[in-house]
């Protein structure tokens, strides 16, 4: 959360955010004016496409994954929860980019009010996104331990499935729950932050009697929202990855004839496939958002490490301050494509989506159409589109006799 981190330690060899970040001067010559030329225009032009990109999938993803075939899942409510969570993210980050790229007449992040309220969306959702992934893979634990121990007779065995543990009502709990607890947690470090002057342009950041409090909260946030969500998500991976294999490995010995299946252990039915589908859907979802987040979260982790050992900061400049920016757009980018790794990783969902868009895509159309056919010359033609209906399917009916 490398935003939210500048935010809240108020710490400028901290502030990585590169859309807030301070350049390093251009005294020396035209090396720092040429960085300054490419980070410009770097952050001029891949910022607003990640977050038009985010936002629109986003927004399909929140609609149409409810009619993919999910929503009678667990899976479904978490994947539609992480859509809703990382377009509150890019939607926080707009006014951000916004000020800092066109003045203060757009800056609504450094001004009383928007400050604080930006600062609470921009932290909770970026928690909630990632521990609706740690729920994902809890889900699919769950679902995988509870299919293979209770898979039903193979016609009965795609209704079933449904039924885990982890259902719709417990997961809409969970979700709740979660999102209670970032909004708690959250408001209280944020009643902490506040519009400063300090004689120059007003910054959003600490508070001066709260900064000292504000590093440590950044320390707890490091662990309860980057190194124990991701440790949790790579150990029940981990966990799925052995029992697939032991299945799949049980499963080709049977085949092959060479030794009889195991008989009256916990695994010794098959996993539905449509779990097994569904965890490599989420297992590519969580991978592509961890890929994406790891150079951001490596940098937070070792600015960490040096203020606690106090060991010397690396510089913002050179190739540390080159691939700097290109790190956290990557983070950013995290929150724009989970409904697109779904949608490409699973051709079931694919289809349901695309069925779903075009059924919009003409709903809308005749929608517009109705409206505009309130016109004489309309209503005509489409009595005559009526009337040469009519025509053909009575010669069709002659013809058919």
């Amino acid at each position: 959360m490398t935003n939210e981190t500048s935010t809240m330690t108020g710490n400028e060899s901290e502030n990585s955010s590169s859309w807030l970040r301070q350049y390093p001067g251009d005294e020396d010559g035209s090396g720092e004016a040429v960085y300054r030329e490419i980070v410009d225009i770097f952050e001029r032009v891949v910022p607003p496409i990640v977050i038009g990109i985010g936002l629109a999938g986003n927004a399909v993803g929140t609609s149409s994954l409810r009619v993919a075939g999910l929503y009678c899942r667990g899976f479904g409510h978490l994947l539609v929860a992480i859509c809703v969570s990382d377009a509150i993210f890019l939607a926080s980050l707009l006014p951000m980019w916004l000020g800092s790229r066109y003045g203060r007449r757009y800056d609504l992040f450094n001004s009383d009010g928007w400050c604080e309220l930006l600062s609470l969306t921009t932290m909770s959702s970026n928690f909630l996104s990632t521990w609706f992934g740690a729920a994902l893979a809890v889900e699919r634990h769950l679902a995988v331990r509870r299919s293979s121990r209770h898979a039903p007779a193979a016609d009965d065995r795609e209704e079933a499935s449904t039924r885990t543990f982890c259902g719709p009502t417990r997961t809409r709990v969970a979700i709740v729950a979660l999102t209670v607890l970032a909004i708690v947690v959250y408001v209280n470090m944020v009643v902490n932050i506040g519009v400063v002057g300090d004689g120059g342009a007003p910054r959003c950041q600490p508070l001066s009697p709260a900064v000292d409090a504000m590093r440590v909260l950044s320390y707890v946030d490091l662990v309860i929202n980057v190194i124990t969500p991701n440790f949790v998500i790579v150990a029940l991976y981990a966990a799925i990855g052995v029992r697939l294999a032991g299945w799949r490995c049980r499963r080709r010995r049977a085949i092959s004839r060479l030794a009889p299946p195991l008989v009256g252990s916990d695994d010794d039915q098959d996993v539905s496939p449509t779990e097994v589908r569904l965890i490599r859907t989420a297992f590519l979802l969580q991978a592509v958002v961890m890929l994406l987040s790891a150079p951001s979260h490596g940098m937070r982790v070792a600015y960490a490490v040096a203020e606690v050992f106090r060991l010397p900061v690396p510089a913002h400049d050179g190739v540390a301050g080159t691939l700097q920016p290109v790190a956290h757009q990557m983070f950013y980018a995290s929150f724009a494509v989970p409904f697109f790794v779904v949608v490409a990783s699973h051709s079931r969902i694919r289809r349901s989506v695309v069925l779903s868009l075009q059924l919009t895509v003409q709903s809308t159309w005749k929608r517009w159409y109705s409206s505009c056919c309130g016109c004489p010359s309309c209503r005509s033609a489409q009595t005559s589109a009526a009337e040469l209906q009519l025509d053909s399917t009575v010669v069709t009916s002659e013809t058919n006799r």
